[in-house]
């Protein structure tokens, strides 16, 4: 395995120019200039410094830190949140910085959003339009992909979260997270009219959601702590709802203290992956077709950060260590086997596959 470290100006430009081959130089960039493989988001340490853009290529098992930086020299900004794709562009949320970062195909950057205080994710919304969440307003801004001015914004409940488009109905659902108090509603916003359409109640403090392959929707929400007195803690639950937003069944977590976090899918839409914790735990799997939750961990670890890699299988976890150095991330089969490791930044919180 190669690794690399800080990208140079010169050096990413020399990527972006040639074709993918078997040698250093690839990065992932195939001809048409289009960076693709594995991105991990590392927060960075909060309050000081930035978070960092992690970049590894399966096919040729390189590995790049730094690439946002190398590439435009400048930082994504503090508590690196999360990073999607739309049709034509990455978008990286740096929460703490209150800044969007547009990049191209070649991550080279674009645009910022600098006027929202406290961005989280970002989610194609119906064709032409990106939705934003925003702790801070407790809103989801829209936006016109093309030239990234704004739409509006629809009011949710308390700390809009991460949010699934709903294609067959043009529908946007919104967890309502909790941000920094507490929620247990999901917020369904009509897409066309840009205006909420329904409000559902789920369980305490909604965090990620996912679509199966009969198209159902399921939504894991970590639970509602009680910091001074655990006894009043209230357990999570992982939620299945059909499209329409009607609840086919409900699991409940059996241990109230525990913080389920992070739900992820196969790409055949078959197999739901979480971790115990989201602060940190270890990784479960189930079948969308099970009728209780399984009663012992996939892959044994305190793992921060989770995903399920569409073209390969495999599965990511990313390691924060002591959320003070950089951390790593280990990859495992879909049977629970590992497979290697790599070192990543500060905190990897989040993962990207493009390819």
């Amino acid at each position: 395995m190669k690794i690399r470290n800080l990208f140079s100006m010169l050096a990413m430009s020399a990527i972006l120019s040639t074709a993918c081959s078997s040698d250093d130089e690839s990065g992932g960039t195939p001809a048409n200039g289009e960076l693709t493989g594995v991105f991990v988001a590392n927060e960075g340490p909060f309050n000081s410094g930035n978070g960092s853009l992690t970049h590894y290529d399966p096919d040729d098992e390189t590995i790049s830190q730094d690439v946002f930086v190398g590439v435009n020299g400048t930082p994504i900004g503090n508590i690196f949140q999360s990073i999607s794709r739309t049709e034509n562009a990455f978008v990286l949320v740096a929460n703490n910085s209150g800044l969007v970062r547009i990049a191209d195909n070649n991550m080279e950057l674009q645009q910022t959003i600098d006027d929202l205080s406290s961005p989280r994710y970002a989610v194609e919304a119906g064709a032409g339009v990106v939705a934003i969440s925003d702790w801070s307003t407790n809103e989801v801004h829209l936006y016109n992909s093309d030239t990234w001015t704004s739409m509006g914004a629809v009011a949710c409940e308390n700390g809009p979260d991460q949010m699934l488009f709903n294609n067959l109905l043009g529908e946007l659902w919104v967890l309502n997270s909790g941000g920094f108090s507490s929620d247990s509603t999901i917020t369904i916003v009509n897409a066309a009219t840009r205006s909420v359409q329904n409000t559902l109640t789920a369980a305490g403090n909604p965090n990620s959601i996912v679509r199966d392959a009969t198209n159902d929707i399921w939504v894991l929400c970590g639970g509602i702590k009680d910091w001074n007195d655990p006894a009043n803690d209230k357990a999570g639950a992982l939620i299945q709802y059909d499209n329409q937003g009607n609840e086919k069944n409900r699991f409940v977590f059996p241990n109230p203290s525990d913080s389920p976090g992070k739900l992820v899918i196969n790409a055949q839409g078959t197999t739901l992956y979480w971790l115990e914790n989201g602060y940190g735990g270890a990784v479960y799997s189930m079948n969308v077709s099970a009728s209780e939750l399984p009663v012992s961990a996939l892959i044994s670890g305190n793992y921060y950060a989770l995903g399920i890699d569409p073209k390969y299988g495999n599965i990511f976890c990313g390691d924060a260590a002591d959320f003070s150095s950089a951390g790593s991330v280990t990859v495992y089969g879909s049977n629970g086997g590992k497979i290697f490791d790599f070192p990543a930044g500060i905190i990897p919180g989040g993962f990207l596959f493009h390819f």
